[in-house]
């Protein structure tokens, strides 16, 4: 064999490689997306911490708490699940018999009147939504179904009165713009039977675009004077998000 012709071929191999190793790398591309589990969270022998902001991946769920009113204002962790104790003091338990896919934690949102703690990302840094599973709180739930919020404030909700309880997902990137905003109805009593998240649903997020802060809004058809009679708590586990353009 020639010098010429060895080169040739070494050339060759060497260009069929590259290209195999180009096609594999197209053909399987990675996979960017992370999930927050909240399964880091310490929760002690209370069973959920609803004092202090949650960070996690470095993505950061604000709290703020009121020791005079022992309430928390944005998103306490959880692995509560007392199902059949209506009222306030149940406040921390999710209507499901644990968390998203079999975990134990989860975290629980509550907004004060004209204050909403948010999901916020790194400054500057912006992801893509992916999803989320939602659940209803007890608290909540007991409301909707039975009427029952302790106090006597919510009534039951009826199809006869087309009730539902909404929560609408708002993004906004970097400059603090809001980019997406997406609205479900977590109790749905619109149509011949009722649609309750009695236990977690996936939800896709994907409308809210790429984020650096993911905002909460919450209402409900029992409106009184002073807003919602419905306590406006939901449960949110497994939040998925992905720093990759296009997914």
């Amino acid at each position: 064999m020639t010098t010429k012709n060895f080169f040739g071929l070494l050339l060759g191999a060497m260009a069929l490689s590259t290209i195999a190793a180009s096609c594999q790398k197209d053909d399987t591309p990675a996979d960017n997306s992370y999930i927050i589990t909240f399964e880091n969270a310490q929760l002690g022998e209370q069973g959920y911490a609803n004092t202090q902001n949650y960070t996690e991946q470095d993505v950061t769920f604000e709290c703020n708490y009121d020791a005079a009113f022992s309430s928390h204002n944005g998103f306490a962790i959880s692995r509560l699940t007392d199902r059949s104790t209506p009222g306030y003091g149940n406040q921390h338990s999710v209507y499901a018999a644990q968390g998203a896919g079999g975990s134990n934690n989860f975290a629980v949102y509550f907004p004060w009147e004209g204050d909403q703690p948010s999901i916020c990302l790194p400054k500057d840094v912006e992801h893509q939504v992916v999803s989320a599973y939602f659940c209803l709180t007890t608290y909540t739930y007991l409301a909707i179904v039975n009427g029952d919020d302790g106090y006597g404030a919510a009534r039951k909700f009826e199809l006869a009165q087309k009730d539902h309880f909404d929560v609408t997902a708002i993004g906004f990137d970097r400059a603090n713009k809001e980019v997406g905003r997406l609205t479900f109805s977590m109790a749905d009593y619109r149509g011949e039977q009722p649609v309750l998240f009695d236990d977690w649903r996936l939800v896709d997020l994907s409308a809210l675009g790429r984020v650096n802060r993911i905002l909460f809004e919450i209402s409900s058809t029992d409106v009184g004077a002073y807003g919602p009679n419905t306590p406006t708590y939901f449960a949110i586990d497994n939040l998925k998000l992905d720093p990759a353009t296009g997914h």
